[in-house]
C-alpha cells in the first residue's frame, strides 16, 4: 500500500459500516431532516424496511435515491407543453 495510507488511514463513517440504518442515520447520511426522509418514503422515492415498530434503510437504497436525484428522475415533466 502507498506510504500515505499509514499517515492518514481511511476511517469509514459509522453509517458506512452498517447494513441497515435507522431513520436518524439515514437522514444524516443524506443531509436531510427525518421529516423530509419520511416524506420521501411516503412519495415512494426511498424504500423503507419495517422491523416491528422500527423503520430501517439500506445504504444501497439511499445511494440509488441519490443517483436518481442526480439524473433528474424526480423533476416534474411538463405534459403537453407547446413546442
Amino acid at each position: 500500500s502507498p506510504p500515505f495510507d499509514r499517515i492518514r488511514p481511511h476511517k469509514p463513517r459509522e453509517h458506512e459500516m452498517k447494513l441497515l440504518l435507522d431513520k436518524r442515520d439515514a437522514a444524516e447520511a443524506l443531509s436531510i431532516s427525518e421529516a423530509t426522509l419520511g416524506r420521501l418514503v411516503r412519495e415512494k422515492k426511498i424504500r423503507e424496511i419495517k422491523q416491528g415498530t422500527r423503520c430501517l434503510y439500506r445504504p444501497a437504497d439511499l445511494e440509488e435515491f441519490v443517483e436518481r436525484l442526480a439524473n433528474g428522475d424526480f423533476e416534474k415533466k411538463s405534459e403537453g407543453a407547446a413546442a
